[in-house]
């Protein structure tokens, strides 16, 4: 009776465990570009430049009002996203940064913007991932925060 217990206490903290750090949401498409999207947040397609962009979306949370909390998903080329990074780094003194998710490694850089209201984590990121270079650009999570985790991991599933 006591191995049926222990099983069961087992298997029950092992799904606990297992839906623990789970994001939820939904795969979005805008353009060229397929990307899970956290539940609450909104998927605005086209760039500041130009509203009809297929290479280029923004993730916002969906009632904010916070300028500072985003993604922005590109389809770009090495070339172009090295550029924007090495100049980022130089306009915010900001660090280098690989985050590795499943066997894609991002790499790029991370800085702390220091606003109104505190210190926040923003920077870019780059992948090759086949024959796409997607770049992402973050404000208000860490790299390695759940929300990036979980839309890096779609884009490199998105072939």
């Amino acid at each position: 009776m006591k191995k049926i217990i222990t099983l069961i206490l087992a298997l029950i903290m092992m799904l606990v465990f297992a839906s623990c750090g789970s994001v939820k949401g939904e795969q979005k498409t805008w353009g060229n570009i397929s990307v899970f999207v956290p539940e609450k947040y909104s998927l605005n397609g086209g760039s500041l430049a130009n509203d009809n962009d297929k290479n280029q979306c923004t993730i916002k949370p969906e009632q904010s009002t916070n300028m500072y909390d985003y993604f922005i998903v590109a389809i770009t080329n090495a070339k172009n996203a090295l550029s924007n990074i090495a100049s980022t780094k130089s306009v915010n003194n900001a660090e280098d940064v690989t985050v590795k998710v499943g066997d894609t490694e991002w790499k790029g850089c991370k800085y702390l913007y220091d606003s109104v209201s505190g210190k926040i984590d923003c920077g870019m990121i780059y992948a090759e991932i086949g024959d796409v270079t997607y770049q992402v650009s973050f404000c208000g999570h860490a790299p390695e925060s759940e929300e990036m985790n979980a839309i890096l991991a779609s884009l490199a599933t998105a072939k």
